[in-house]
């Protein structure tokens, strides 16, 4: 081995919280409580598993997280994921299309904690040794073609999901690696993405980190705004957070409020006249593609999209067959806000 990867292994040798071996139960529970890699995408709003307000639960109350129920769809993933991950290493070692022509080196580390802040660490699924690219961090995606889009910009060049390059970056925080190496295979096709290390980009992520522990220690949800990325996590984020209205009314003085506000009921309006527009013409083309399945213009492809049937519950023909057996297994769920009512003040 590399003197210096060998070096690095020694490194990071007390700063294992858990190593490759230890049931996967133990894994899970030294994680609760810690911010990890993938956590950290779930604090930006990322996840399509937990949202930020979830994430924060937990961390208030860790004594309730819940171990993974086997056979559950989280153990599925995990499961899968864990299985998937060696022979996608060992594919993507044998590529010599590579970055950097890397090799990978034993890593007995399940669970990596950071060397200067306690609370983070990090899983890594791989490290490696790069002449050319120094230490490296291997994170393996087994994933399908339908996401192959993630990882192309709009004109066809290389990118990272926004999700994976976080948890890269944190991970590469945490293990004191120079690169990181994103491995995603699709049905066979592996595509590689190297992340550089970024001081400023990683700084970002541990101050939105501390921020996050922040609001957990101060049970201030709204905090998580100056955290979350991307307006339609923060939106979501919102609805969750205020679910329950405190009936309470005050006035806010606020000019550039006012502005937002002002913005807000245009764009509704916009949207509003731009969605019945898309219907109308929606109408319109389908009035000629009528019945048929694929309709061909001198310009574009038009086709009926088709989804299966799903099953559902007849509530109310089990209501009337059964009544106190519906009534039985019917509850009513706790108010919640609607969306926002913009309304223009009458002026006194």
């Amino acid at each position: 081995m590399n003197p210096k990867a060998q070096e690095w292994l020694q490194a990071l040798e007390p700063l294992i919280i858990c190593k490759w071996g230890e049931p996967d139960e133990a894994w899970l529970e030294k994680r609760v409580g810690l911010i990890t890699g993938s956590k950290i995408g779930a604090i930006l709003g990322y996840s399509n598993f937990k949202t930020p307000i979830q994430l924060m639960n937990e961390f208030r109350f860790p004594d309730e997280v819940s171990p993974v129920e086997k056979f559950s769809s989280s153990w599925l993933r995990m499961e899968v994921g864990t299985v998937a991950e060696e022979p996608i290493r060992k594919a993507a070692e044998a590529d010599p299309a590579r970055p950097g022509q890397y090799d990978t080196i034993p890593n007995t580390a399940r669970l990596i904690q950071h060397p200067e802040y306690a609370w983070a660490a990090c899983s890594p699924d791989g490290l490696a040794w790069s002449d050319e690219l120094g230490k490296c961090l291997i994170e393996i995606k087994n994933t399908n073609v339908n996401t192959l889009h993630q990882y192309r910009t709009e004109d066809g060049s290389p990118c990272v999901p926004l999700t994976y390059k976080a948890q890269v970056l944190w991970n590469m925080a945490c293990t004191g690696a120079d690169t990181g190496i994103l491995v995603a295979n699709f049905n066979g096709d592996i595509k590689f993405r190297v992340i550089t290390k970024d001081d400023t980009d990683i700084s970002m992520l541990i101050a939105k980190a501390q921020v996050f522990l922040r609001a957990v220690e101060t049970q201030d949800p709204v905090m998580l705004m100056d955290v979350i990325e991307g307006a339609a996590m923060m939106n979501k984020t919102m609805n969750e957070l205020f679910r329950k209205s405190t009936g309470a009314e005050f006035t806010v003085c606020d000019p550039e409020l006012d502005s937002k506000i002002e913005q807000c009921i245009e764009t509704k309006k916009l949207l509003k006249e731009l969605a019945e527009k898309k219907d109308l013409l929606e109408g319109e083309i389908k009035k000629v593609i009528a019945t048929g399945k694929v309709m061909e213009t001198e310009k574009y492809r038009v086709s009926w999209g088709q989804g299966q049937g799903r099953e559902k519950l007849d509530s109310k023909s089990l209501a009337a067959q059964h009544p106190e057996i519906a009534k039985q297994f019917t509850s009513r769920g706790l108010p919640y806000r609607t969306g926002l009512r913009l309304t223009q003040r009458k002026e006194k």
